[in-house]
């Protein structure tokens, strides 16, 4: 579940959740790496594969082809980045569902505890 902030980007014809800020750091990097009759998006060719949701679930070096440890690593930081915030979501909605249960069960013994001090004054 992408947040706000986050949008499904497509890189070598594979679906990539990123934040705007990792969208404009990708395209600074292929710019960086851009000469004539290359374009820098070339180098993340083969390079990942991502699930149908846009999260890398697998980083890999080509072997057949020039590249660069910049791209591997921006990839891999990509990955990761993904899946911490994915667990930041996924503990946000725990906590808040722990919340509501535990307000869930006060207020209930709450009105527990009063029909029973209700039914000893009478």
């Amino acid at each position: 579940m992408p947040n706000n902030n986050e949008r499904v980007r497509i890189i070598d014809n594979k679906k990539v959740l990123m934040t705007s800020d990792e969208y404009t750091l990708y395209t600074n990097l292929c710019r960086e790496y851009d000469r004539p009759n290359f374009k820098g998006e070339t180098l993340f060719q083969g390079h990942f594969e991502s699930d149908d949701n846009g999260f890398i679930v697998f980083v890999k070096p080509p072997s057949q082809k020039y590249s660069s440890m910049e791209i591997v690593y921006f990839l891999q930081s990509i990955m990761m980045q993904q899946h911490i915030r994915n667990m930041y979501r996924q503990c946000q909605v725990f906590i808040d569902e722990s919340k509501k249960n535990f307000n869930d069960l006060v207020s209930h013994f709450s009105k527990k505890l009063d029909n029973k001090i209700d039914s000893h004054k009478s």
